[in-house]
């Protein structure tokens, strides 16, 4: 199977209850918990890279685990942001494949998410669910979904943001002692990057809330 096309089988298979996620990190700061999901993924990296040689056999289980608190962490910054902006639960699953769209440096997905965008999005807004529908409409007119499934842009985008650190965790962890701090820093990056990315994303996605309230065409729930 090639690389980009396993990241995206690994992305499919993350399975994160929103609602759970929501409750538990709404009234937390930001930082805390960023922090928490930071040292969960540095102590994971650390550990895969401990023994030279048997770490290959281990990366693949620090990938899935280390998408798996990206996830969360991403989802965790939206209930905070949801929650302290006034808006509540503003989780959508596809909020994820979003920020990791942006995250993996889509220039045209970043210029999209500024407050000039967002008046445009909430003017358009008529008889929709802007929390429950946004990441989904933003995904499928940048291509990176294809009806139910993310689409291979989406893999080849992310494979090779993936791709470019992975390669240096492999060879780091065939050096004692150096391993385990590449592997542990590498995995501290992706998450801390992955936290400034969601953010950003879920600060417009409150402002297209806000917005859309103010909007007389905006006519259903939002």
């Amino acid at each position: 199977m090639h690389f980009n096309e396993l990241v995206v089988s690994m992305f499919e298979k993350i399975a994160v209850d929103l609602d759970d996620v929501y409750e538990s990190a709404k009234l937390e700061s930001l930082r805390e918990w960023e922090e928490k999901q930071e040292n969960w993924v540095t102590g994971s990296g650390s550990a895969c890279a401990a023994i030279p040689g048997l770490h290959l056999g281990m990366l693949a289980g620090d990938l899935l685990f280390l998408m798996n608190r990206m996830s969360v962490a991403c989802y965790g910054i939206g209930s905070i942001v949801g929650q302290q902006l006034g808006r509540g639960n503003i989780l959508e699953k596809d909020d994820f494949a979003l920020v990791m769209a942006l995250w993996a440096g889509d220039m045209e997905l970043k210029a999209s998410i500024s407050t000039q965008r967002a008046a445009e999005v909430a003017a358009t807004v008529v008889n929709k669910s802007v929390a429950k529908s946004l990441a989904h409409m933003m995904l499928s007119g940048s291509g990176y979904r294809s009806g139910p499934k993310l689409s291979e842009k989406f893999g080849t985008k992310i494979g090779a943001k993936f791709g470019s650190k992975l390669g240096g965790k492999a060879a780091a962890g065939f050096i004692p002692f150096l391993g385990p701090l590449v592997s542990g820093g590498i995995n501290f990056y992706f998450l801390s990057s992955i936290c400034a990315a969601a953010e950003d994303f879920y600060y417009f996605k409150c402002e297209v809330l806000e917005k859309a309230h103010r909007e007389p065409s905006a006519q259903g729930s939002v």
